[in-house]
Protein backbone atom coordinates (compact mmCIF):
# COMPACT_ATOMS: atom_id res chain seq x y z
CA UNK A 1 0.00 0.00 0.00
CA UNK A 2 2.88 2.17 0.54
CA UNK A 3 0.87 5.08 2.36
CA UNK A 4 0.46 6.77 5.46
CA UNK A 5 -3.40 7.82 6.61
CA UNK A 6 -3.15 9.90 9.49
CA UNK A 7 -6.01 9.79 11.67
CA UNK A 8 -7.58 13.12 12.77
CA UNK A 9 -9.96 14.22 15.66
CA UNK A 10 -13.06 14.14 13.31
CA UNK A 11 -16.11 11.59 13.14
CA UNK A 12 -14.41 8.34 11.59
CA UNK A 13 -17.55 7.30 10.70
CA UNK A 14 -17.56 10.00 7.44
CA UNK A 15 -16.24 9.21 4.72
CA UNK A 16 -14.35 12.01 2.47
CA UNK A 17 -15.02 11.98 -0.93
CA UNK A 18 -11.76 12.08 -3.10
CA UNK A 19 -13.92 11.97 -6.07
CA UNK A 20 -14.91 8.81 -7.46
CA UNK A 21 -18.56 9.19 -6.25
CA UNK A 22 -19.93 6.40 -3.94
CA UNK A 23 -16.61 5.13 -2.80
CA UNK A 24 -15.71 6.07 0.90
CA UNK A 25 -12.31 7.15 2.37
CA UNK A 26 -11.80 6.92 5.88
CA UNK A 27 -8.99 7.99 7.28
CA UNK A 28 -6.75 5.42 8.82
CA UNK A 29 -2.89 4.35 9.74
CA UNK A 30 -1.59 1.60 8.06
CA UNK A 31 0.69 0.14 10.46
CA UNK A 32 4.46 -1.62 9.72
CA UNK A 33 2.58 -5.08 9.87
CA UNK A 34 -0.08 -4.64 7.52
CA UNK A 35 -2.93 -4.08 9.84
CA UNK A 36 -5.17 -1.09 9.95
CA UNK A 37 -6.33 0.99 12.74
CA UNK A 38 -8.51 3.96 13.21
CA UNK A 39 -7.73 7.13 15.64
CA UNK A 40 -8.66 5.05 18.43
CA UNK A 41 -6.24 2.37 18.21
CA UNK A 42 -9.34 -0.13 17.30
CA UNK A 43 -8.90 -2.96 14.25
CA UNK A 44 -10.48 -1.38 10.99
CA UNK A 45 -11.45 -4.04 8.17
CA UNK A 46 -12.99 -0.01 6.13
CA UNK A 47 -12.67 0.42 2.85
CA UNK A 48 -11.37 3.03 1.27
CA UNK A 49 -10.15 4.22 -2.12
CA UNK A 50 -7.45 6.58 -3.12
CA UNK A 51 -9.03 8.02 -6.13
CA UNK A 52 -10.13 7.28 -9.71
CA UNK A 53 -8.54 4.69 -11.74
CA UNK A 54 -7.41 4.32 -15.52
CA UNK A 55 -7.13 6.87 -18.12
CA UNK A 56 -6.87 10.33 -17.16
CA UNK A 57 -9.23 12.84 -19.67
CA UNK A 58 -7.15 13.15 -22.90
CA UNK A 59 -5.53 10.07 -22.92
CA UNK A 60 -6.03 8.20 -26.18
CA UNK A 61 -7.66 4.95 -25.60
CA UNK A 62 -8.23 3.57 -28.63
CA UNK A 63 -6.76 5.12 -32.66
CA UNK A 64 -7.42 3.39 -36.21
CA UNK A 65 -4.93 4.81 -39.43
CA UNK A 66 -6.21 3.33 -42.57
CA UNK A 67 -3.51 4.60 -45.20
CA UNK A 68 -3.32 1.45 -47.99
CA UNK A 69 -0.47 1.74 -50.49
CA UNK A 70 -3.45 1.86 -53.35
CA UNK A 71 -5.83 4.40 -52.50
CA UNK A 72 -9.43 3.16 -51.83
CA UNK A 73 -12.31 5.53 -52.16
CA UNK A 74 -15.72 4.83 -49.97
CA UNK A 75 -18.70 6.38 -52.04
CA UNK A 76 -21.89 7.18 -50.41
CA UNK A 77 -25.47 8.76 -51.40
CA UNK A 78 -27.47 7.69 -48.94
CA UNK A 79 -29.80 9.94 -46.39
CA UNK A 80 -29.01 8.04 -43.67
CA UNK A 81 -25.78 6.72 -42.29
CA UNK A 82 -23.48 3.99 -43.97
CA UNK A 83 -20.93 1.74 -42.11
CA UNK A 84 -18.21 2.72 -44.26
CA UNK A 85 -16.25 0.22 -43.75
CA UNK A 86 -16.42 -1.94 -40.39
CA UNK A 87 -12.71 -3.82 -41.09
CA UNK A 88 -10.74 -0.98 -41.70
CA UNK A 89 -12.54 1.76 -40.24
CA UNK A 90 -12.73 1.37 -37.16
CA UNK A 91 -11.82 1.15 -33.23
CA UNK A 92 -12.38 -0.70 -30.63
CA UNK A 93 -11.54 0.64 -26.64
CA UNK A 94 -13.09 0.49 -23.06
CA UNK A 95 -15.34 3.46 -21.67
CA UNK A 96 -13.38 5.15 -18.89
CA UNK A 97 -14.84 5.26 -15.62
CA UNK A 98 -15.67 9.19 -16.21
CA UNK A 99 -18.43 7.02 -18.66
CA UNK A 100 -17.31 9.89 -21.52
CA UNK A 101 -15.17 10.16 -24.18
CA UNK A 102 -13.78 12.16 -26.85
CA UNK A 103 -13.92 11.03 -30.70
CA UNK A 104 -11.82 12.85 -33.78
CA UNK A 105 -12.52 11.65 -37.38
CA UNK A 106 -9.87 12.62 -40.37
CA UNK A 107 -9.93 12.29 -43.92
CA UNK A 108 -10.58 13.98 -47.42
CA UNK A 109 -14.04 14.29 -48.37
CA UNK A 110 -15.45 15.52 -51.83
CA UNK A 111 -18.98 16.11 -51.69
CA UNK A 112 -20.52 16.57 -55.17
CA UNK A 113 -24.08 18.90 -55.49
CA UNK A 114 -25.95 20.54 -52.98
CA UNK A 115 -25.80 18.31 -50.04
CA UNK A 116 -25.11 18.29 -46.10
CA UNK A 117 -22.17 15.87 -45.12
CA UNK A 118 -22.37 13.93 -42.02
CA UNK A 119 -20.21 12.08 -40.20
CA UNK A 120 -20.99 9.85 -37.26
CA UNK A 121 -20.28 5.75 -35.41
CA UNK A 122 -22.17 3.13 -35.77
CA UNK A 123 -21.98 0.12 -33.41
CA UNK A 124 -23.44 -2.93 -34.70
CA UNK A 125 -24.85 -0.95 -37.95
CA UNK A 126 -26.71 1.47 -34.88
CA UNK A 127 -26.05 4.87 -34.92
CA UNK A 128 -24.10 5.67 -31.68
CA UNK A 129 -26.36 8.82 -29.89
CA UNK A 130 -24.55 11.90 -29.90
CA UNK A 131 -22.06 11.26 -32.48
CA UNK A 132 -23.95 12.79 -35.27
CA UNK A 133 -21.95 15.92 -36.66
CA UNK A 134 -22.41 17.94 -39.77
CA UNK A 135 -19.22 18.49 -41.37
CA UNK A 136 -19.75 20.88 -44.23
CA UNK A 137 -22.29 22.23 -46.63
CA UNK A 138 -22.56 21.79 -50.47
CA UNK A 139 -19.62 21.14 -52.12
CA UNK A 140 -16.26 20.57 -51.55
CA UNK A 141 -13.36 19.48 -51.20
CA UNK A 142 -11.21 19.57 -47.86
CA UNK A 143 -10.80 17.69 -44.57
CA UNK A 144 -13.61 18.47 -42.47
CA UNK A 145 -12.89 18.68 -38.38
CA UNK A 146 -14.68 16.38 -36.76
CA UNK A 147 -14.64 15.84 -32.80
CA UNK A 148 -17.32 14.93 -31.09
CA UNK A 149 -17.75 14.08 -26.78
CA UNK A 150 -19.87 11.58 -25.78
CA UNK A 151 -21.29 10.99 -22.76
CA UNK A 152 -23.48 8.49 -20.51
CA UNK A 153 -21.72 4.96 -21.41
CA UNK A 154 -21.06 2.53 -19.43
CA UNK A 155 -18.01 2.46 -17.52
CA UNK A 156 -15.60 -0.90 -18.34
CA UNK A 157 -17.84 -1.94 -21.42
CA UNK A 158 -15.94 -3.07 -24.50
CA UNK A 159 -16.80 -0.82 -27.18
CA UNK A 160 -16.17 -0.96 -31.08
CA UNK A 161 -17.31 1.84 -33.14
CA UNK A 162 -17.00 2.14 -36.94
CA UNK A 163 -17.44 5.28 -39.24
CA UNK A 164 -20.45 6.26 -40.63
CA UNK A 165 -20.98 8.60 -43.58
CA UNK A 166 -24.88 10.09 -45.29
CA UNK A 167 -26.53 13.73 -46.38
CA UNK A 168 -29.05 15.45 -44.20
CA UNK A 169 -30.30 16.79 -47.57
CA UNK A 170 -30.40 15.99 -51.01
CA UNK A 171 -28.63 12.87 -51.54
CA UNK A 172 -25.54 13.39 -53.38
CA UNK A 173 -22.62 11.56 -53.76
CA UNK A 174 -19.89 11.69 -51.27
CA UNK A 175 -16.64 10.19 -51.18
CA UNK A 176 -14.01 10.12 -48.19
CA UNK A 177 -10.50 8.74 -49.53
CA UNK A 178 -8.03 6.84 -47.54
CA UNK A 179 -4.45 6.30 -48.76
CA UNK A 180 -2.00 7.66 -51.85
CA UNK A 181 -3.03 7.65 -54.99
CA UNK A 182 -1.18 9.56 -57.98
CA UNK A 183 1.78 12.12 -57.98
CA UNK A 184 0.18 15.26 -56.27
CA UNK A 185 -2.75 13.73 -55.33
CA UNK A 186 -1.57 12.47 -51.47
CA UNK A 187 -5.02 12.95 -49.81
CA UNK A 188 -3.47 10.83 -47.30
CA UNK A 189 -4.65 8.23 -44.13
CA UNK A 190 -8.38 8.04 -42.41
CA UNK A 191 -7.95 8.31 -38.95
CA UNK A 192 -10.32 7.76 -35.67
CA UNK A 193 -9.11 8.35 -32.68
CA UNK A 194 -11.14 8.10 -29.02
CA UNK A 195 -9.38 9.84 -25.99
CA UNK A 196 -10.82 9.88 -22.15
CA UNK A 197 -12.97 12.32 -21.69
Amino acid sequence: MGKTFVAGEENLDQPINLGRPGEPFYRLRLMPDGTILKGDGQSAPVPFSSGPSGPVPGQIIGSTRYAPATQVLFSTNSATPVTLDAANLSVGFTVPVSGAVVVTLSAFLHAAGSTFPHWGLTEGGVLVPGSTKRVSHGTLHNAPAYTQRIIGLAPGSVKSWAWAQWSQATASVMNLYAGAASTNDELGSAYMEVRAG
